[in-house]
């Protein structure tokens, strides 16, 4: 799985991946291992499959989805 990490930010990191030539993003908690990053990309694409099957379209889909554990207040 090929994906980029911008870890610009202070409390998370930025998983920037393409799927079906569009580009996506998830937010994530820092340090996480390459297998728990795959796991959250796969979980990713997963989600958005499944979002087209049931509208035909990636249009109403999220861009960036937040998979930190840590939510800022």
């Amino acid at each position: 799985m090929d994906y980029i990490i911008n870890t610009a930010e202070e409390n998370y990191d930025i998983i920037l991946f393409e799927y079906d030539n569009r580009k996506w993003e998830i937010t994530i908690d820092k340090n996480l291992s390459d297998r728990e990053i795959n796991l959250l990309v796969i979980k990713r694409i997963d989600e958005l499959t499944d979002e087209f099957l049931d509208k035909q379209t990636y249009d109403e889909s999220d861009l960036i989805v937040d998979y930190t554990t840590n939510k800022e207040e």
